[in-house]
C-alpha cells in the first residue's frame, strides 16, 4: 500500500472528471453545512484533516457498481448519489475512507447546498463564501475564519455593510498570484488595514486549496474484493458504526444483473410507509431467510450462487415482506409497538412457505391462523425472543416452519426449537411473569402489547385503538380532588403510584377515547348506553366506581386481568 499527497485542487478536478468515484459500500452523505464550514476553517488554520484511503481499480466494471460524488445536495430531497457510467478503458480510484470529507470539499468548491430557510417553508440553494474582512480571532476556539453558506440575496444584503466582503470560495480554483493581485486592486480599497486583511485571507485560501498538498492518502491496488472489504471494515471501525449490510449490499450489487442497492432502498421505503422503521439490515436478513440461505451476515454467505438465488427470488421477497408487514400493521402494531423488527421475518417466511396471497389478510378462512400469528408475535415480543442470538433464533424458526406437520402457524414447534437454544427464550409464562406484566406502566413499549392480549377478540384491522386511563391520569396532579373523601396522604401517594399501571389502563377506539378525555370515570360510565357490556369487555369489577374506591378497584381488576392473562398465555 503506497502513500501519496496531492492538492485539493487536483483531487476536486479528478472528482469532477469522474476519475474518483464511490463504491456501493459507502453510506449516504450526512454532513450538514456547519460541518463543511468547520472543515474549511480547519484547512485554513493548518489543521490536519485526516488521511484518506483510495482503491485503484483497473477494471471497475468487474468490481460492482460505483457512484458519483454529490455536487448539489438538498436537505429536503436527501440527495442520493447517481450511479456512474464506467469507461471500460479507464481505471478509477474508489474512495474507501474519506467520503464525507471529500464530498464536503466538492460541494464547498464546486457545488451548492439546498437548505430550508429559517421560519419559512421554502428551500434555497446556497454556496460557500469566505468573509475577506473577518479579523482572525485566535482566541475563538471554534472558528477563526468566517465561512458561511449563503444565498445570492444574503450576499448582496451583507456586502452592503462595512463588516463583510463575501468571496465565493469555489472561484479560488481559478486563481493564481496575478489574478489575485488584479482582484485586490479592482476592489479599490483605500483603508490599508482592510486591504492587507483581504490580501491575507485570499492568499491563505489560494495556498491551501491550490498549492499545499493537504490531501494525504494511501493507495490500495489489491483487486481482491473480499480483501478490500476487510480493509474497509478496519479503517471505518473507529467512526460511525458500520453496518455490515452496507458492505454486503455492495457485493449483492456487484453480482446482480439489476441494481440491488436501488431495489433494497425502494423496498425499505415501501415497507416503512405502513408506519414502521425497517433498515437495510432487516431487508437483507429477510432476503437470506426467504431464500433458505444462512441468515448470518458473513461474506461467505454472499457468494455468487447465493446472490443469484436472492435475485431470482426477489419478487417473492418483496411480495411476502409486504404481506407480512401489512398483516402486522392490521394486528395493531406500528413502529413504537413493534419492539423487535426481526420478529416480522418468521411471519414473512411462513406466508412465503405456505404461498398465501393477499386474501390471507381478511378472509374468514384464515381467522384462526391470524390469531395464532398474533399470539406468537405478542408472546415473542414480551419474552424478548429476538434480543441476542437472533440469527440462531431465525434459523430454528425456519426449521420449525418447514418441518411442521400442522396446517396452522406452528407455535408449539417454534417454541420447542427456540428453547433448545436458550430456555429463557421460551414463550411460556408463569405467575411471576404475569405479575411482572401487570406492573408495566403507561408509555412503556410493551403496555399496548400486554393490553392487546387481554382484548384478544377485538379487530385491530377495522379500528384504531388508544391506551386510555380508566381513572384519569390527572389524578396524579389534582390534589384538591381528594379533599373531603376521607383518603389518607399515604393512600393518595399509592393512588398516584398506581394510576399509570396496567390495571388502570384499557383499550378504547380512538374516537371514544377522545370523547372520554379527562372526565370523571364514574360520570362517564353512568352515561354509557350498555354498562354491563362495557364492564364485561373491559374487566371492570362490580364495585362503586368512586375515586375513593380506586385502590379496591385496582386490586380487583388486577386479579381479573391476572386470570385472563393466565388463560391467554397458558
Amino acid at each position: 500500500m503506497s502513500y501519496f499527497s496531492r492538492t485539493i485542487k487536483d483531487i476536486i478536478s479528478d472528482i469532477d472528471k469522474k476519475n474518483i468515484l464511490l463504491p456501493a459500500i459507502q453510506r449516504e452523505f450526512v454532513w450538514d453545512t456547519e460541518q463543511i464550514e468547520n472543515l474549511f476553517d480547519s484547512l485554513m488554520r493548518g489543521y490536519p484533516i485526516g488521511t484518506f484511503l483510495f482503491w485503484k481499480i483497473d477494471n471497475p466494471q468487474e468490481k460492482g457498481e460505483f457512484y458519483e460524488f454529490i455536487r448539489i445536495y438538498s436537505e429536503k430531497e436527501k440527495t442520493h448519489n447517481l450511479k456512474a457510467n464506467l469507461n471500460l478503458d479507464k481505471s478509477i480510484f474508489a474512495v474507501l475512507d474519506g467520503q464525507q470529507r471529500l464530498t464536503s470539499l466538492y460541494i464547498g468548491l464546486l457545488g451548492e447546498f439546498e437548505v430550508k430557510e429559517r421560519y419559512k417553508r421554502n428551500y434555497v440553494k446556497k454556496k460557500l463564501y469566505l468573509n475577506l474582512l473577518h479579523k482572525n480571532n485566535t482566541e475563538n476556539i471554534e472558528k477563526i475564519y468566517d465561512f458561511r453558506f449563503l444565498s445570492e440575496e444574503e450576499v448582496k444584503k451583507l456586502n452592503n455593510t462595512t463588516e463583510y466582503l463575501w468571496f465565493e470560495v469555489g472561484k479560488i480554483l481559478q486563481y493564481n498570484e496575478e489574478k489575485l493581485m488584479r482582484f485586490k486592486y479592482s476592489l479599490e480599497i483605500q483603508d490599508m488595514e482592510k486591504f492587507l486583511l483581504i490580501e491575507t485571507n485570499l492568499l491563505r485560501l489560494m495556498n491551501v486549496i491550490n498549492k499545499e498538498q493537504v490531501i494525504n492518502y494511501y493507495e490500495e491496488t489489491n483487486e481482491d474484493l473480499n480483501e478490500v472489504l476487510n480493509i474497509f471494515v478496519r479503517v471505518n471501525s473507529g467512526g460511525t458504526k458500520l453496518s455490515y449490510s452496507d458492505l454486503l449490499l455492495s457485493i449483492a450489487t456487484s453480482k446482480w444483473k439489476d441494481n440491488a442497492r436501488e431495489k433494497i432502498i425502494e423496498l425499505r421505503k415501501d415497507l416503512n410507509e405502513f408506519g414502521f422503521n425497517f433498515d437495510k439490515d432487516f431487508i437483507l436478513k429477510s432476503a437470506l431467510m426467504l431464500s433458505d440461505i444462512d441468515v448470518k451476515f458473513r461474506l461467505r454467505n454472499f457468494n455468487s450462487d447465493n446472490m443469484r438465488k436472492i435475485e431470482d427470488n426477489w419478487d417473492n421477497i418483496e411480495k411476502y415482506l409486504q404481506l407480512a408487514v401489512e398483516l402486522v400493521k392490521l394486528l395493531g402494531f406500528d413502529e413504537k409497538r413493534l419492539s423487535a423488527n426481526n420478529a416480522v421475518i418468521p411471519i414473512a417466511y411462513y406466508l412465503y412457505f405456505k404461498k398465501y396471497e393477499k386474501s390471507f389478510l381478511h378472509s374468514d378462512k384464515y381467522t384462526n391462523e391470524r390469531k395464532q400469528i398474533r399470539e406468537w408475535l405478542v408472546k415473542s415480543l414480551l419474552k424478548r425472543v429476538f434480543s441476542g442470538q437472533s440469527d440462531e433464533v431465525l434459523k430454528v424458526i425456519r426449521e420449525a416452519i418447514r418441518n411442521s406437520q400442522s396446517n396452522n402457524f406452528p407455535i408449539n414447534e417454534i417454541n420447542e426449537n427456540v428453547k433448545k437454544i436458550n430456555i429463557s427464550k421460551s414463550i411460556e409464562f408463569d405467575d411471576d411473569d404475569i405479575e411482572y406484566l401487570l406492573n408495566y406502566s403507561y408509555g412503556k413499549p410493551f403496555a399496548f402489547t400486554i393490553l392487546s392480549l387481554i382484548y384478544e377478540n377485538i379487530d385491530f384491522s377495522k379500528n384504531i385503538f388508544h391506551i386510555d386511563h380508566i381513572f384519569p391520569k390527572s389524578l396524579k396532579n389534582k390534589k384538591k380532588i381528594f379533599k373531603g373523601l376521607g383518603i389518607s396522604e399515604e393512600q393518595i401517594k399509592e393512588i398516584k403510584e398506581k394510576i399509570d399501571l396496567i390495571p388502570n389502563l384499557q383499550l378504547l377506539k380512538g374516537t371514544i377515547n377522545q370523547e372520554k378525555n379527562d372526565k370523571n370515570f364514574k360520570d362517564w360510565f353512568n352515561n354509557l348506553p350498555d354498562k354491563e357490556k362495557y364492564k364485561q369487555e373491559h374487566f371492570i369489577p362490580d364495585i362503586e366506581l368512586d375515586i375513593k374506591n380506586f385502590l379496591e378497584f385496582f386490586e380487583k381488576r388486577k386479579n381479573l386481568l391476572k386470570s385472563k392473562l393466565k388463560s391467554v398465555l397458558s
